[in-house]
């Protein structure tokens, strides 16, 4: 089993978000929120919505009044009168419904959930779009610990392409990761992306089971907290 930073569900406490809207720097947000029958029926909107909430907090401002953009490849951005990206940095991940969202003034963030549950041939995905030598160490592995290994390094992979804005489609072998037991450790990276000291990289155990999360920063990170949204209804 891979160890995660965080076990214990009081590390996620029910929380206002106006009430921790104050971000230092170096300081990640993520806030962990579940949905109802419109999250998963009506899920654009939702998250749109739960967005908007959120980030009005943190901007002290009406969230009705708050604009979204997206870059060139999608992701999301907190948009100024002009329609160009204002502060904070932001990324979202969301499976069935339950939804992860980082927030940061000082870094660039992303994110991605996974069922931890759900059915995978991680040995041919892993083929498919890992480096060589992920595939090649995955594939040596029996199936429960591939699996585990497979979701790590594919959440790890698609929240740092997230994080830079690419896009999955080629570019997740882009990212190698090391083979190991603790939070995903990047071995080759994109030239554009910098180089791996600029990167911290953080498997989470969410407060809920059946779902794995794993967190791309970049920049000087300095402190991770943790809440879940009270009320997460929009």
């Amino acid at each position: 089993m891979i160890p995660v930073s965080s076990t214990r569900h009081d590390h996620w406490p029910l929380t206002n978000p106006a009430d921790v809207a104050e971000l230092a720097d170096g300081e990640v947000h993520a806030w962990w929120c579940v949905g109802g029958s419109e999250a998963v029926v009506q899920r654009r909107r939702y998250l749109d919505a739960l967005l908007q909430r959120l980030l009005g907090a943190y901007v002290d401002e009406d969230s009705d009044a708050l604009r979204l953009g997206r870059e060139e490849r999608g992701r999301p951005f907190l948009a100024d009168a002009h329609g160009k990206p204002r502060s904070p940095d932001f990324n979202l991940s969301d499976s069935a419904g339950h939804s992860l969202v980082l927030v940061s003034r000082t870094l660039r963030v992303g994110v991605d959930v996974e069922r931890s549950n759900r059915r995978l041939r991680h040995r041919e995905l892993a083929e498919r779009y890992f480096a060589p030598e992920e595939a090649a160490a995955i594939n040596a592995m029996d199936d429960e610990a591939g699996k585990q290994h497979f979701l790590q390094l594919w959440t790890a992979k698609e929240a740092a392409c997230k994080a830079t804005g690419t896009g999955l489609g080629g570019h997740m072998h882009r990212w190698a990761f090391a083979i190991n037991e603790g939070n995903p450790t990047p071995r080759n990276i994109p030239d554009e992306a910098g180089t791996a000291d600029d990167w911290r990289f953080l498997t989470l155990k969410l407060p809920e089971d059946g779902f794995l999360a794993t967190i791309a920063l970049r920049g000087r990170f300095e402190r991770l907290r943790l809440f879940r949204l009270e009320d997460s209804g929009t």
